[in-house]
């Protein structure tokens, strides 16, 4: 298979909830993020914050469950209420150094297992104040 592993420039710390919560991720309340954290309405960081606010109000496709995790414990109450068990692993890809290009890799048959049940959730970073 031929993938990117994209850099990802220091990944933000989560918030506790309290504070997170505290935070509106809506689009409607963009004005009043951009303010908090004074960012310019027309900047690059304001369109970003835009986009994720808006991927984060639009339906789930396909019969998936999504959910915009503001802080750790929101992530975790979702994956686990999700799964149905508290008994859950956390996994994730690292790579090993920076500017890791477009590559061929190989997946070796041994290093593929079934999860139980082959229910997993799937997390990823968005951009957002």
């Amino acid at each position: 298979m031929t993938l990117h592993f994209p850099e990802v420039a220091s990944s933000p710390a989560f918030l506790p909830r309290k504070e997170a919560d505290a935070i509106p991720l809506s689009v409607e309340k963009l004005p009043e993020v951009l303010s908090r954290f004074g960012i310019q309405p027309d900047s690059v960081e304001a369109r970003w914050i835009w986009k994720t606010g808006r991927e984060c109000q639009e339906p789930a496709v396909g019969g998936e469950k999504k959910f915009c995790a503001t802080s750790l414990e929101s992530m975790v109450d979702f994956s686990t209420s999700s799964l149905g068990t508290r008994d859950v692993r956390a996994v994730s890809t690292t790579v090993a150094k920076k500017g890791v290009p477009k590559q061929e890799y190989t997946i070796v048959q041994s290093g593929i297992y079934k999860l139980a049940g082959d229910e997993l959730v799937a997390c990823h970073v968005e951009t957002y104040a």
